[in-house]
């Protein structure tokens, strides 16, 4: 778009052209007509234009898009003549999880034996849950999308997690698919997820009954900016929680991470591990209340740093300012570090026990006997 500036008495003083795209998100920028450099210079930077293109990525983009959708289609027709083909009653999954954009996503996979006799599991949807997520809600979104595929009628088991809004779902649910069915029949056709009761047994461990209360307090405060709040929040979970609060300090900057890895290295010289895997580039993890097994795997790789970890809180002590620091009343002492290393014993079944449940078994023993 071309634009004449003017001056203050609304006289022409010269010629200037705007980017018409970033003017459309909102961020605008202004070129002198006669600097044609600049201009170019900031079609090939910002938007991947030269003169020599064909077409634009917008015009990239749209033919992307449209051979996505086909694609698309043409495997919907696959999977829609898989599950008709089914030697048994189509059985389904689903799961919620936030996506990076904090959208709520509702996945849902179906799980039969094809009709050669083959284990068979196929992702039917990932879409967006709006609104809240109680039962009613989840429910109206999971009978969408098995209507959308026709197999209301040949539904069997639904597993989820093991949480009163799912059981509320599936008694919504079914009571869609069968307005007769009774609240047994509905049990009955309700599976609990096994990697969930051991991620909820671990919880209790750690946190208590009320894992989740404390969980919304930390989110809570996070949100709110509530930074010391929230160190003091963890801390009162002893070990585990200064832990947590160090890894996050860690984690919490690139620079950080960085120093803490340039340590990391310095400490590996000068122990002159030549025959010992190096976890110099390992990085310290964060605990997350999503992910399963995460507390473990906190502690197991801290374990393993627990040298480097020591030597970073050293390092820092010289620091003149007081937020530089790890605070006095996070750092683990000899009797912490015990604990964490009895806690990572007691939390290691578990963990394994989540592995071997993953994935399909072989033979009969669906991976979880030895």
């Amino acid at each position: 778009m071309f634009f004449i500036e003017l001056n203050n008495q609304d006289q022409p003083i010269g010629h200037v052209w705007c980017c018409s795209r970033c003017d459309t998100k909102g961020r605008p920028e202004f070129f002198s007509v006669q600097a044609t450099s600049s201009a170019a210079d900031h079609l090939r930077k910002s938007h991947r234009i030269t003169p020599t293109s064909q077409s634009s990525p917008r015009d990239d983009d749209s033919d992307m898009t449209r051979e996505l959708q086909g694609i698309f289609e043409s495997k919907v027709d696959v999977v829609r003549a898989e599950l008709g083909t089914a030697l048994t009653k189509i059985h389904v999954s689903f799961d919620l999880w936030t996506s990076p954009n904090r959208l709520s996503i509702m996945a849902v996979f179906a799980h039969f034996i094809d009709k050669v006799g083959c284990q068979q599991s196929r992702l039917l949807a990932l879409r967006r849950q709006f609104g809240t997520h109680s039962g009613e809600n989840l429910a109206h979104t999971l009978f969408s999308i098995i209507q959308q595929w026709g197999i209301g009628e040949r539904v069997g088991t639904v597993m989820s997690d093991n949480l009163k809004a799912n059981d509320t779902c599936l008694s919504y649910f079914f009571r869609q698919l069968d307005p007769s069915i009774k609240a047994a029949d509905v049990k009955a056709h309700r599976m609990r997820c096994y990697g969930h009761i051991l991620n909820l047994v671990a919880r209790a461990f750690l946190f208590g009954k009320d894992a989740e209360s404390f969980e919304l307090e930390s989110d809570i405060n996070s949100m709110r900016g509530l930074a010391e709040q929230d160190l003091r929040h963890w801390r009162s979970k002893g070990p585990i929680g200064k832990l947590h609060n160090i890894v996050k300090f860690i984690r919490s900057s690139s620079q950080r991470s960085e120093y803490f890895k340039r340590i990391a290295h310095e400490e590996e010289y000068e122990g002159y591990r030549l025959s010992e895997e190096s976890t110099a580039e390992l990085e310290v993890v964060l605990d997350n209340e999503t992910r399963w097994n995460s507390t473990y795997m906190m502690i197991e790789r801290a374990l393993r740093k627990q040298t480097d970890i020591r030597a970073f809180i050293f390092a820092l002590e010289g620091e003149q300012d007081e937020a530089k620091r790890i605070p006095a009343d996070d750092i683990l002492s000899n009797e912490d570090w015990r604990v964490l290393g009895e806690v990572n014993e007691i939390l290691k079944p578990l963990y394994f026990q989540t592995m071997r449940a993953q994935g399909w078994g072989k033979g009969d023993c669906n991976g979880l006997s030895p």
